[in-house]
């Protein structure tokens, strides 16, 4: 028998769980349609959605943009918006997202046709044992409960289960997740306390990736997953693709039976690319020397076996401190195309039967302050495309074998001890990026310009640093210039390289309508925050008065804490009449994100401001925070108000789209926007007492 809900047909049982969820939360389920996208001549079609309607710069950028990837973005920022909700298919509930409860109703194990199961309830800490009647269940992802303390011992009746995504205080897992047999993905995600795997583990015969990983959102030093040993039934698993062991610094050893995962591709052992470049760079919250010393691991070495691993294509062994020597076998693995070894501290050489490794096209060697030499017969390595020795501070020369790397395309030898451009380089004419900066090379010795092959190239170092100051000197003429910044910017994959650009580009002073399309595209297609803040200062520094309509557009749609405030510290620098429109659709935005009244959305976006200017790695957010996250309350160190409406908790309470309650107790100052919180009942601050 069907009722209605929210306008959908569904079993009465289902309605009763939806209105049991309902009655705990204190707020409607919303139903959410099903988006089906297609690609068809640059149109986003779906039920009810044309990309010419949502995406007001089509016609300026379908001719540019490879639209797939404008379509894709789009439609992940609109997925970002869905905060709850519910699905229906055929009748019945296939999918459910939940937020900010604090307990599920035991009724919730009727849902007999849920396929999905999305749980971001910051203070659920037990889930009911009858969630494992959900026989139809094929995604658990509760990443974003933190709390949660256990599962249900007998979670291995979900017989259709194939993801499994935990997070949070796991002490332990139950042994019975063993019997997941259709589990294809398992994600431990910054599980702190937890110190070992089901024994049975191997039984999981349909696992293609499991994934340990510490909390990226700590110091690197606290994000260490405390298993000290891997079960050996591991090698069971013959259907692993990919293995990602980061931050288990306590490991004793490498279990030998992972040299028998026969279908594995990846082996990730290593740490965070992300902190690996950022700490190079010195850019990392890193305060301290010990703090570093803290990231390797127990294990000093690998299985000798782990050359039988013919169907391994990336290894990352980063940050492996007490790595002495690779397996001598490691040359047998002809499918390998990315080895990275990283800050392996005490790694002196790399072995000869390396050069075996004849698909090899990425070695990265960066930080390895022990490392001082390469393999002489390093030239076989056909295929290598990219070699990164940056911060190899022992290494001083390059064998003859580099001259032959035909393919070598990106090579950085920067802060090593070069006293002189390695020979060999200079036989190659391959290059797209070197970077030789940080040695103690004579720059009135080495000009910008190098006879390479008897043919002059213009950037060695290839950087935007050179182009700009070979400019400066009058060695570059503008056109040619803004030619090579561009150049590099579309082949660089750096954030600091492609932001770099755009700063010089803008300092140069380009106002044509030409240089406005090219932001213009990069704003709406570019993925990384950074790039996009380096547009929009340089549209808002060039192009003021034709940013109205474009910027609009961003504020409607972008989800990005550090955009949105880019926005709002320099719309000032406009003419009133924008200044006051954007300012108006600004406040709209975060009024409508954070369900309060508009005059109130001011004090959010100061808030926004100071949080990411005093510092956002203290409060252990991500790089790019999401507005969203804050709104719904998912921030790791914010405390949670203990003033209570209607059954929900978070930083902020809201009541009648007015703030009543709010803890800014991890801010040093507190925003003067602060008075328009007219119904503010409650506040915490720094100097607190509760």
């Amino acid at each position: 028998m069907s009722e209605i809900y929210q306008g959908q047909y569904i079993s009465k049982e289902e309605r009763d769980v939806l209105i049991d969820l309902e009655r705990i939360s204190g707020k409607i389920i919303p139903y959410i349609p099903k988006i089906e996208k297609t690609k068809k001549m640059g149109e986003l079609l779906s039920k009810n959605i044309d990309a010419r309607s949502l995406y007001p710069y089509y016609n300026s950028i379908k001719a540019r943009v490879e639209w797939s990837q404008s379509t894709d973005r789009y439609l992940e920022k609109k997925k970002k918006k869905i905060s709850f909700g519910f699905s229906v298919e055929d009748g019945h509930v296939v999918f459910l997202k939940l937020i900010a409860l604090e307990k599920l109703p035991e009724s919730i194990g009727n849902l007999q046709y849920l396929q999905k199961l999305i749980l971001n309830c910051y203070n659920l800490y037990y889930l009911p044992r009858n969630i494992v009647n959900l026989k139809s269940l094929e995604v658990l992802d509760l990443t974003e409960s933190p709390n949660l303390r256990m599962l249900p011992e007998d979670i291995g009746k979900l017989q259709s289960l194939e993801k499994l995504y935990l997070s949070g205080s796991w002490n332990y897992l139950p042994e019975s997740i063993s019997d997941l047999k259709n589990l294809k993905t398992l994600k431990l995600l910054a599980l702190s306390f937890l110190k070992s795997l089901p024994t049975r583990i191997g039984n999981l015969t349909s696992l293609q990736t499991l994934k340990i990983r510490g909390n990226s959102n700590c110091s690197l030093s606290m994000r260490n997953v405390p298993i000290t040993n891997i079960p050996e039934g591991i090698g069971n698993l013959k259907a692993l693709r990919k293995l990602v062991l980061n931050g288990c610094k306590s490991l004793i050893s490498i279990p030998e039976g992972i040299g028998e995962l026969s279908s594995l591709e990846v082996l990730d052992l290593g740490e965070y690319d992300k902190d690996l470049l950022l700490l190079l760079k010195g850019r990392h919250p890193l305060r301290s020397s010990e703090e570093v010393r803290s990231i390797g691991r127990k294990a000093d070495s690998l299985p000798e076996n782990i050359g039988n691993l013919k169907s391994l294509q990336q290894i990352n062994l980063s940050f492996w401190k007490s790595l002495k020597s690779l397996p001598k076998n490691l040359g047998n693995l002809k499918a390998v195309q990315v080895l990275n070894l990283s800050f392996c501290d005490s790694l002196a050489s790399l072995p000869d039967i390396i050069c075996n490794m004849s698909s090899l096209q990425e070695l990265n060697l960066k930080g390895c302050i022990s490392l001082k030499k390469l393999p002489e017969n390093i030239g076989n390595l056909k295929q290598l495309r990219k070699l990164d020795l940056g911060g190899c501070i022992s290494l001083s020369s390059l064998p003859a074998g580099v001259s032959r790397l035909k393919n070598l395309e990106f090579i950085d030898i920067s802060h090593c001890n070069f006293k002189e451009v390695p020979p060999p380089l200079i036989q190659l004419n391959t290059f797209k990026s070197i970077d030789m900066s940080g040695n103690p090379l004579y720059e009135e010795d080495y000009p910008i310009s190098m006879k390479i092959n008897c043919k002059i190239i213009d950037t060695l170092p290839l950087t935007p640093d050179n182009i700009f100051k070979a400019y400066i000197n009058k060695e570059s003429t503008r056109a040619h210039t803004i030619k090579d910044l561009k150049k590099i910017f579309k082949s660089s994959k750096s954030v600091y390289v492609r932001t770099k650009c755009i700063e010089i580009l803008d300092y140069i002073g380009i106002t044509d309508d030409k240089f406005f399309t090219y932001l213009e595209n990069l704003l709406l297609a570019d993925d990384n925050t950074l790039v996009i803040i380096a547009c929009i200062n340089t549209l808002i520094h060039h192009f003021p008065n034709r940013i109205l309509k474009l910027f609009k557009h961003i504020i409607e749609n972008e989800n990005s804490a550090l955009v949105i405030t880019t926005i709002y510290k320099n719309i000032y620098k406009l003419e009133k009449s924008i200044f006051e429109i954007l300012e108006k659709l600004l406040l709209q935005r975060i009024a409508l994100t954070f369900d309060v009244v508009i005059e109130e959305a001011k004090f959010f976006l100061d808030f926004l401001l100071i949080i990411i200017e005093e510092g956002i790695d203290n409060y252990g957010m991500q790089s790019d925070p999401n507005i969203n996250d804050y709104a719904e309350g998912k921030c790791n160190r914010i405390k949670y108000i203990k003033y209570q409406y209607d059954g929900y908790h978070c930083w902020y309470a809201v009541k009648n789209n007015h703030v009543v309650a709010i803890d800014l107790s991890y801010l040093k100052e507190i925003p003067e926007s602060i008075s328009l919180l007219r119904e503010l009942k409650f506040m915490r601050t720094h100097n607190s007492k509760n």
